[in-house]
């Protein structure tokens, strides 16, 4: 069977993003091998650059096949924009309080800003209400500090908030 006979077989539609994940993958290994040519020592299959080469070939043909296959797909009808999917709320909201985290730590020093962390965090995954959360936060920055601070004498951001 040939590759167009089994994209016409497949009814999985072609997902919002895919072709242009399937460009950019084509366009890196035209990059690689690229790179891969110019290595020096390419002058027999023995040389130097003869084992990146071969790899960046295979890599070039792995990756045109792929974007053969998938410019043949059919197109996708959902609704759902390429954003929508590879960028879930959880992702969004995790981002957010890490770069919340990163932002008030000097401030608040580690730990407030770590119990926050660990408190919003817990709250979203584990979905048990927030005297577990607090809870769970406060034992697991226990032994967070204990360790670093006690045991390996690590010197953990103060706040300078509260001076």
């Amino acid at each position: 069977m040939n590759t167009k006979e089994e994209i016409e077989k497949s009814d999985r539609p072609r997902k919002p993003g895919e072709l242009t994940f399937a460009l950019l993958l084509f366009l890196v290994s035209l990059t690689i091998s690229y790179f891969a040519f110019n290595i020096s020592g390419l002058s027999s299959m023995s040389s130097t650059g003869s084992i990146p080469m071969l790899a960046a070939l295979f890599l070039l043909f792995s990756s045109l096949t792929t974007l053969i296959k998938t410019s043949l797909m059919p197109r996708s009808e959902n609704p759902l924009a390429f954003t929508d999917l590879i960028t879930p709320k959880l992702l969004i909201f995790f981002v957010s309080i890490t770069l919340a985290y990163i932002l008030i730590i000097n401030q608040l020093g580690f730990l407030v800003s770590s119990i926050l962390f660990l408190f919003f965090s817990i709250l979203a995954l584990y979905r048990q209400g927030p005297l577990l959360a607090i809870l769970i936060s406060v034992n697991a920055l226990a032994v967070i500090y204990v360790i670093f601070r006690v045991i390996f004498k690590v010197i953990l951001p103060e706040a300078s908030l509260w001076e």
